[in-house]
């Protein structure tokens, strides 16, 4: 018989709370501070870039010279061991820099983490966009297992959780179904995105995306990482974000020896 009233099964975007509670704590947010001439800096101002760039206007002194500093804002998932991976292209900035500093920003810890760079997608052509991989450890120990990556990808029209935060000041998980996307983004020689035929991945796709989703995770319903957002692209007036097949995250850290940080700590030891 049909009834009138609320559903109050599962939604769309159902979840265990522990499981939501699990991806949400292991969301962070990485600020990659470039301290340049200001020149340097003077010349960025007009550059344009993937990520989100905060200008710091304060000048300083480094042995007797200006210093200026932008601030490249990203996201990131923890994995084993103070482990976070992210995407590459938050640390491809140097040129013309005296130095640089990541920082990692958490909900629960009241003060900005520095950590290090561990391990980066090796050296590829600019217009290689989808191979963006790096792995960077915090100098301190928050006390979090990591999250778990995944065996297989998820399927069309699967429902996934999106990890991701902005600036350090807020976190979200965002709920969606994933899509697949048989096409390749390229970059010309004035920076503009072109499609261009690539057949042998499936992208996965997430709806609405933001400033600063760039690292980001992509977690099927169990908690388990499936990918990471590295490009946003802007399609007919909506925001989407795109991400690899699980398989090459775990190629990326076969690679640099980091298999072992995708597995539980369980299975590991």
């Amino acid at each position: 018989m049909f009834q009138l009233g609320c559903n109050l099964g599962p939604t769309p975007y159902f979840a265990p709370p522990s499981v939501i509670e699990n991806v949400y704590d292991h969301i962070v947010s990485i600020a990659v501070y470039y301290f340049m001439p200001e020149t340097e800096w003077q010349q960025r101002q007009f550059e344009s870039s993937p990520e989100v760039q905060v200008n710091i206007d304060d000048v300083t002194d480094q042995d007797g010279k200006p210093v200026k500093c932008i601030a490249y804002i990203g996201s990131g998932t923890i994995l084993q061991d103070n482990h976070i991976i992210t995407v590459r292209h938050l640390f491809d900035h140097e040129a013309n820099t005296y130095s640089r500093k990541i920082w990692v920003f958490h909900q629960r810890v009241d003060h900005p983490i520095e950590a290090d760079l561990i391990a980066i997608t090796n050296n590829k052509d600019e217009a290689d966009y989808y191979n963006d991989y790096a792995v960077i450890k915090m100098r301190e120990n928050i006390g979090l297992p990591g999250v778990t990556i995944a065996e297989q990808d998820v399927m069309l029209g699967e429902k996934v959780m999106f990890g991701c935060s902005v600036g350090g000041s807020a976190y979200f998980l965002r709920f969606a179904y994933a899509s697949h996307f048989k096409w390749f983004f390229r970059k010309d020689e004035e920076g503009r995105l072109h499609l261009t035929a690539w057949v042998n991945y499936q992208f996965t796709t997430v709806h609405p995306s933001g400033p600063g989703d760039s690292g980001s995770g992509i977690f099927n319903i169990g908690g388990q990482l499936v990918g990471i957002a590295y490009i946003g692209v802007n399609i007919y007036e909506q925001m989407y974000c795109f991400s690899n097949p699980v398989d090459m995250i775990w190629t990326f850290l076969d690679e640099h020896h980091l298999k072992y940080l995708g597995y539980s700590q369980l299975f590991s030891q």
